[in-house]
């Protein structure tokens, strides 16, 4: 019976460490996506102030801003 709640212990820890680890992992995700799109508005921002076209690095046949 103890052997059984030893596994069942460690089985408890592994998901938590887990679920700790997706957590973190989507927390950073969401970071460097709103980090990146704060540097988009920026440099659509000031593109747009000296009087340039924003285009999409892409696709130079269309206008972004």
């Amino acid at each position: 019976m103890n052997a059984l709640k030893m596994i069942l212990a460690k089985i408890e820890n592994w998901i938590d460490q887990t679920i700790a680890s997706v957590t973190k992992r989507d927390a950073d995700i969401a970071r460097r996506r709103a980090e990146y799109v704060e540097e988009v508005r920026q440099f659509r921002a000031q593109r747009s102030a000296a009087g340039e076209i924003v285009q999409h690095p892409s696709r130079q046949d269309h206008n972004a801003t």
